[in-house]
């Protein structure tokens, strides 16, 4: 097979995310090469989800190609190549590439000794099941949404299996158990299904909104040059319900400028000692929010740009979380809701970031 250097240094790009490397499941590993009909399709897997990135190719395509190269391996030679065109071909239960020079890729056999075909759910499911999608999409502004503003908030440990997911119902949810983040939003249509960090990251290399076909065990996506398969998950009804710490009133409510906000949190962390535990401490005062280090020893104060129902207060909370939030806030000016006992709420129109307080001494 010929093809273009750059239209396959692209491709790449995009299908190496795929792949997990993982080397407990050796299929994350490798990556498919299939070429049919001037058609050429890279599969890449983490075990769990399989990214498709296909484009119509042009060349000397006579003989068809079905290929199974480590993945690292061929993409790292691919990202080296200067010259116009790659030539890919099976010799000697190798992969030949010929670019500036000529190499031999190792492709691994199967139990009978074969080499290996790489798995293709995506196809193999939507034809076997006659898969029809619906005229509803998701826009890709949406999942630029959950990956900017949400992601910030999601478990990364598995004591709680599943809020190291995406809950997508009425509202998409996303909560570590000391932050919780909301969209006030229904993207998927009639379903409530979680979707794992991995799955969202792969739907933000689709440029074009998506097509969408969710079923009980699968759910597949689909835009131009690019499909995604993934398994679907059953432990929906294990995610906590979040509804009344959403929904909780505040008594006060204040607007910042977030840049600025963000800059005074980088001059107090240089005064917070390793024994802190990353604690500062807020005070609402009358005409701005006082930030100081745990000891009170540092201080300073960004002014309020609006203020509603005034009250004085105190919190205390860790300021590596509330930088994330902040970071992740979508808008210029940033409204916070305070005097609760238990947490402040960040919120920009239908976005809601909830975050914990902290009991210091």
């Amino acid at each position: 097979m010929k093809i273009k250097t750059e239209q396959l240094k692209a491709m790449l790009s995009k299908a190496v995310q795929g792949a997990s490397n993982d080397k407990l499941m050796p299929l994350s590993q490798l990556i498919g090469i299939k070429q049919q009909n001037g058609v050429l399709q890279l599969t890449t897997t983490d075990g769990t989800n399989y990214l498709y990135v296909v484009e119509s190719v042009d060349g000397d395509l006579s003989d068809e190609l079905n290929v199974t190269p480590y993945v690292e391996q061929f993409y790292k030679l691919i990202s080296k190549m200067t010259s116009e065109y790659v030539y890919l071909n099976i010799k000697d239960n190798g992969l030949e590439v010929k670019g500036n020079g000529t190499y031999m890729l190792e492709l691994e056999p199967d139990e009978e000794g074969e080499l290996i075909q790489y798995p293709d759910p995506y196809n193999d499911y939507e034809l076997a099941n006659k898969v029809k999608f619906g005229k509803k999409t998701l826009a890709v502004e949406d999942i630029k949404v959950l990956v900017d503003t949400l992601k910030s908030s999601i478990a990364t440990t598995q004591d709680m299996p599943s809020i190291t997911n995406y809950y997508l119902g009425d509202k998409i949810l996303t909560t570590d158990k000391k932050q919780v983040a909301c969209y006030d939003k229904r993207i998927i249509d009639k379903h409530t299904v979680l979707m794992p960090v991995k799955l969202v990251d792969l739907l933000t290399l689709m440029e074009n909104d998506i097509k969408y076909y969710i079923a009980d065990d699968v759910m597949l996506f689909e835009t131009d040059g690019c499909y995604i398969y993934s398994r679907r998950g059953d432990d929906v009804e294990e995610y906590p319900k979040l509804d009344m710490l959403i929904s909780q009133k505040y008594a006060s409510e204040c607007k910042v400028n977030k840049n600025d906000f963000i800059a005074l949190l980088d001059r107090i962390a240089l005064f917070i000692s390793k024994y802190d535990d990353k604690a500062i401490r807020l005070y609402f005062e009358k005409d701005g929010i006082r930030v100081a280090n745990k000891d009170r020893s540092s201080n300073e104060v960004i002014p309020y740009l609006s203020s509603k129902k005034f009250k004085a207060y105190d919190c205390a909370m860790n300021i590596d979380m509330l930088l994330d939030q902040l970071k992740a806030y979508q808008g210029d000016s940033v409204e916070i809701h305070y005097n609760n006992e238990k947490t402040i709420k960040l919120v920009n129109e239908d976005i809601i970031q909830v975050i914990a307080l902290m009991i210091v001494q």
